[in-house]
């Protein structure tokens, strides 16, 4: 048995839909800015050490000014020395990703560009790694 408040038996829709009384409401909707809805926001996006996540560690030393990380940095502690790994960071710079990789042993620095939003998010010395 149908359902009487719709013409059709569908009881997931109000009466009159499938008559297209409601319509479509384009008037309504907000003008596409395509400034600000879909371009993603300037920051660092991750950063990991081997398996560590070091997103915040990073984010607190560039906050304080460092923008060059290689993987033996002090900052980035080293539970297994005899395992290889290296330093990986991901970030958003004007709209575009960017990443390093900067492998432990290699001497190579990863440089994060200027101007990316960053605030202290870890109770450390990012330069000394001492808490």
């Amino acid at each position: 048995m149908a359902d009487p408040s719709g013409p059709r038996g569908d009881w997931h829709v109000e009466t009159g839909w499938h008559d297209h009384n409601s319509g479509t409401e384009w008037a309504t909707l907000p003008a596409e800015n395509l400034n600000t809805n879909y371009v993603p926001k300037d920051q660092i996006v991750a950063a990991s050490f081997g398996q560590n996540d070091v997103t915040d560690v990073v984010k607190t030393a560039y906050a304080n000014g460092v923008r060059s990380f290689k993987a033996e940095d002090t900052i980035f502690e080293d539970p297994k020395p005899d395992v290889r790994k290296g330093l990986t960071i991901r970030w958003i710079s004007n709209g575009e990703t960017g990443s390093g990789v900067s492998p432990k042993g290699a001497d190579k620095a990863i440089a994060i560009p200027e101007g990316l939003p960053a605030s202290v998010v870890v109770a450390a010395d990012p330069l000394t790694g001492t808490k």
